[in-house]
């Protein structure tokens, strides 16, 4: 049997394809599923790419209009109080790990959790005192 080999796919770029490149990154899909939607390997996407800033930047374009749609979401459920909403945020930008809260009337409480600060300058007991921090958790 011969060995046929076939050519690279072709992109067209025009107003459609970006808008589809934008639209893509935007719900979520990585560079490899993109290079495979279009037909492409992931080396090959990332070469088309660089050799074209229309399509980089719509790529980009794309995935921070997705960011900012889902945070923008997260932000209204912040607003509203939903709970859920809150602790998700506290925990991933405000790094709090062990949120605990409760419900009294209609206003939940949250409970923070007390940040140490360490102003030791000898290494010795900053690392004592890290080893006590780190077996409270």
């Amino acid at each position: 049997m011969k060995n046929i080999r076939t050519k690279p796919p072709r992109l067209t770029v025009n107003d459609e394809t970006i808008q589809k490149i934008k639209h893509l990154s935007k719900i979520g899909f990585t560079q490899e599923q993109m290079a495979a939607y279009f037909g492409f390997s992931p080396s090959g996407w990332y070469t088309l790419r660089r050799k074209n800033a229309e399509l980089d930047k719509a790529a980009i374009k794309g995935q921070m209009d997705g960011v900012e749609f889902v945070a923008g979401a997260l932000w209204a459920g912040i607003e509203r109080g939903e709970m859920a909403a809150i602790i998700f945020f506290l925990k991933t930008k405000g790094k709090f790990f062990n949120l605990q809260y409760k419900v009294e009337g209609d206003q939940p409480i949250v409970k923070m959790p007390a940040i140490k600060k360490i102003t030791i300058s000898d290494p010795i007991e900053a690392a004592k005192l890290y080893q006590q921090i780190m077996q409270e958790k």
